[in-house]
């Protein structure tokens, strides 16, 4: 089992191990400029549907949680039944 320290732990070294790999391999790699502007967007976009979809998670994980310790919150969309 991981404990929650080396997970912060690796997770920040391999933000900064990605960091390096995107300034080496895309912006500093010597080719032509289309190719690196191409590279680059195309690292940026699958970075940021990582970031989106790991937010999504977290925040049905969150969700879920609340609603485990008996936290009745209303889910967004969804209307309460009118009782007249």
């Amino acid at each position: 089992m991981v404990t929650i320290l080396e997970f912060v732990s690796q997770l920040i070294v391999s933000t900064f191990r990605l960091i390096g790999l995107f300034i080496t391999d895309v912006l500093l790699s010597g080719t032509d400029v289309i190719s690196i502007a191409f590279r680059a967007v195309s690292m940026l976009a699958g970075g940021a549907m990582v970031v989106g979809a790991s937010l999504a998670l977290l925040y049905l994980a969150v969700g879920a949680l609340i609603r485990e310790f008996g936290v009745n919150l209303a889910s967004p969309g969804r209307t309460r039944a009118r009782r007249d």
